[in-house]
């Protein structure tokens, strides 16, 4: 090793050249020095001049690179710190503020989360790693809110990553409602008209054992007030429509109600826990739907749909039968008083009620000529007149003599009243009272 390098090879460099011919140099020497050296040691082994850059041995001499900091966990869904016995150090995520603080210090995860929830979280949270853990929370808005997620180690702690899970369990409740609503609204359709109070109770029952609850009573909106339609069980001790009348003309139509600040009520439908569905047509509830001994109450949105598969057909089949007997009954009356209906198109013969054009004696459609020939000539000017002045939206109101087809038997008076209801047809009616002897 040639002196002129400035430094004691025996003391100063261990040098070996292993039979691969790779040179293994260990110098105790000057950094500054070193870069000058180094070519002239390699130069017998690799037969060639190198060049060695100056930074070559920046890293050797450098001081060690300071420890990174390990990358925090990014702020998703809801985050919650836990120590080993589950008391909560600290909420991230834009979750957390939806949650529904305990009011004392130190709580643990438990207080946060619904009472149900707890079954997930026995143990410790060593107990709880490796699986899925599905919590709902108290919220602030009063209703829970549905996360899955995991545990995992975290520095001296445990991180608890959740995820709302609300929309996936409520498309998975309707997937299992859908079904049910199709049954219910198909029996209503297809029943026959003697079994629709029947077959209302039958699905009422559905319901009570999808709901869980003890019993449901449907109400439905009258002319004179609220009144009991069907019911899940007739022993259940309901309330009579009278006491109920006051309550469900004050109760908002718009969603469900949990009633809970009423004891006098709560006492007269068993006792039990209560809630009550609408249905509404417009503002105004059309029907309610109260359900006693639930053991929860069910999600709002199903809740109102299940209902209104019940009640809508309902309505529409009962009012139509309703109209069905207010018909009935008008005819009944309008036969024992002689009266019946009719109308007179601007174009077209006068149409009677078909019991009305039998006690005249004509047939359910009469011309002009024919109607006026029958008339008592001194009747026949003033019915014309008063028949153009209705079609100008006039009121009809006449008194006429009909004549019989006896010519020995009297005339016989009839009232004429009717009225102009305008548009294209210009028809004059008056159902109900439209002649009378």
């Amino acid at each position: 090793m040639p002196n002129a390098l400035g430094f004691n090879v025996n003391t100063d460099t261990r040098v070996t050249v292993g039979t691969d011919k790779v040179l293994t140099v260990v110098i105790d020497y000057p950094r500054e020095r070193l870069n000058r050296v180094l070519p002239t040691l390699l130069l017998p082994v690799i037969g060639e001049p190198a060049t060695v850059s100056g930074g070559l041995f920046d890293r050797w001499f450098a001081a060690p690179a300071p420890a990174q900091a390990p990358e925090a966990t990014p702020a998703v869904g809801l985050q919650l710190w836990l120590d080993d016995q589950a008391r909560v150090l600290r909420l991230a995520g834009p979750l957390r503020s939806l949650l529904a603080l305990p009011g004392q210090a130190g709580a643990r995860v438990h207080d946060y989360l619904e009472r149900h929830s707890w079954l997930v979280l026995e143990g410790h949270p060593a107990d709880w790693q490796g699986q899925p853990l599905d919590l709902d929370f108290h919220t602030v808005m009063g209703h829970a809110l549905h996360t899955r997620g995991w545990l995992q180690r975290h520095e001296q702690g445990w991180m608890l990553q959740l995820f709302d899970i609300g929309d996936l369990l409520r498309e998975q409740r309707w997937d299992r409602q859908r079904p049910l609503l199709g049954e219910i609204g198909h029996a209503l359709r297809e029943c026959g008209a003697e079994r629709l109070a029947q077959t209302v109770r039958e699905q009422l029952r559905s319901l009570t054992e999808h709901w869980q609850a003890a019993a449901l009573r449907l109400v439905l909106r009258e002319p004179g007030g609220w009144r009991h339609f069907a019911s899940s069980d007739d022993a259940w001790p309901w309330p009579d429509d009278r006491r109920l009348r006051d309550r469900l003309d004050q109760w908002p139509a718009q969603t469900l109600i949990e009633v809970r600040d009423d004891p006098d009520l709560l006492a007269l439908c068993g006792g039990a826990s209560l809630f009550l569905v609408p249905y509404r047509q417009g503002l105004e509830a059309e029907a309610w739907m109260l359900c006693a001994g639930a053991r929860q109450v069910p999600a709002v949105d199903m809740a109102l749909a299940l209902v209104r598969s019940l009640t809508e057909p309902l309505l529409v089949r009962h009012r139509r039968q309703q109209l069905q007997h207010q018909a009935h009954h008008l005819d009944d009356l309008q036969q024992q008083l002689g009266a019946g209906w009719w109308e007179w198109p601007a174009h077209g013969d006068l149409q009677l009620d078909p019991a009305l054009a039998a006690a005249l004696g004509f047939d359910s459609r009469v011309g002009q000529a024919q109607w006026l020939a029958r008339l008592h000539p001194a009747d026949r000017e003033p019915a014309q007149l008063a028949l153009d002045q209705a079609r100008d939206g006039q009121a009809l109101s006449l008194g006429v003599r009909l004549l019989d087809r006896d010519p020995l038997a009297a005339p016989r008076w009839f009232h004429w009243a009717g009225q102009g209801r305008g548009g294209q047809s210009n028809r004059l009616a008056r159902p109900g009272r439209g002649w009378r002897t």
